[in-house]
């Protein structure tokens, strides 16, 4: 494996503590990882990661080998943190740490932002009083302001008027070199092509989506080896949660023109090509 390959590796590992709101101390607490090999870890340092990695896909319920594939798409938090909470309900520390109030800043980054309420804009009320409904946690409006102008300084969200008050944001169309980031706005991008040409007659599975494409951004493969490749049951609810949903939107197309053919597969078309290239990554 190369240099750019552990890196993706380590930013993977710091995407799935972000989103279970653990710090690198409770993490070193947790796991007996120095703090400041973490930070190496999660840097991409390939002797840190080859030794501490069994014990932290423990500690974080991830199957290794999927954090070594280049293609996994990382699980929604919730998905994370009941993996977690089943395996380690009786480790009273680490309940502690899971079940914390986060920083402001931590819970617009990593639980507001990981839901469509911030793909238009909010202005700084509305966002307060989300964060206080949805997870019972109290801020005062100041502490969201700062927070919010925090994220926007580093082009995680954008203002839609610096110069109106109060302040409207909602989550940036801008490109990231970040590679986790590009993939969290090809999901942006999918909910938004979605809501604009279908309307919200399913629910769709945005990562699971976002992991079909960019496996199709490199192969043509069948229905049932694509849905083995992410994990995915191959289940008739599944597909028009995911792939049908790429199908309708055009995104994706059928090999033979006989949908039931024995030599069907699916391939990337040139619309699929061009929202991967717009959110940052190059397609074949």
């Amino acid at each position: 494996m190369n240099r750019s390959s552990y890196i993706l590796i380590g930013n993977k590992l710091k995407w799935i503590r972000e989103l279970l709101l653990l710090t690198t101390k409770e993490v070193s607490e947790l796991s007996t990882i120095p703090a400041t090999t973490l930070r190496r870890i999660e840097h991409g340092d390939k002797t840190s990661i080859e030794k501490w990695i069994d014990k932290l896909c423990y500690l974080y319920q991830i199957n290794k080998a999927k954090i070594y594939d280049a293609q996994y798409s990382i699980p929604n938090w919730k998905i994370l943190r009941r993996n977690v909470l089943v395996e380690h309900r009786s480790n009273i520390l680490y309940l502690k740490y899971i079940n914390k109030k986060p920083f402001p800043r931590k819970a617009i980054e990593f639980r507001v932002m990981q839901t469509s309420f911030i793909n238009s804009y909010k202005n700084t009320s509305e966002i307060r009083a989300f964060l206080q409904k949805t997870y019972n946690w109290t801020f005062s409006y100041e502490a969201i302001i700062m927070a919010l102008d925090s994220l926007a300084e580093e082009n995680l969200i954008e203002v839609e008027n610096v110069k109106v008050n109060p302040r409207c944001y909602r989550r940036t169309r801008k490109k990231n070199n970040n590679i986790l980031s590009k993939l969290s706005l090809v999901s942006i991008k999918l909910e938004d092509l979605t809501a604009l040409e279908l309307g919200n007659s399913v629910t769709p599975a945005y990562d699971r989506m976002t992991a079909m494409l960019l496996i199709l951004n490199n192969e043509v493969i069948s229905r049932g080896n694509l849905y083995e490749k992410i994990n995915y049951t191959n289940a008739y609810k599944n597909h028009k949660r995911s792939l049908k949903i790429l199908e309708n939107l055009k995104l994706v197309e059928q090999t033979e023109e006989k949908p039931n053919s024995s030599k069907q597969k699916y391939r990337i078309t040139s619309k699929g090509r061009e929202l991967l290239n717009s959110s940052g990554i190059y397609s074949k």
